[in-house]
């Protein structure tokens, strides 16, 4: 199976996660074999979530072109 490194090379990536350390580390493994596409990161617990918290993800998005595939691994 790929990994989730080589499977978002060629796409703008949005990482959101409650753990910026983890992202963090993904985010490396992921620039490392990268493109020059954009890469952001959000650090937020979206079970638990407020207002502007959802805002703040907006805002990191506002102006990124998403045309790809989203995945969602959000659990409880």
């Amino acid at each position: 199976m790929a990994s989730a490194a080589s499977l978002c090379c060629s796409f703008n990536l949005l990482l959101a996660g409650r753990s910026t350390e983890k992202l963090d580390s993904v985010m490396q493994e992921v620039k490392d074999k990268a493109t020059s596409d954009e890469k952001i990161i959000v650090t937020i617990h979206l079970a638990h979530a407020s207002g502007a918290a959802y805002d703040a993800l907006k805002s990191a998005i506002a102006d990124v072109d998403i045309n790809g595939v989203p995945v969602n691994n959000v659990r409880k």
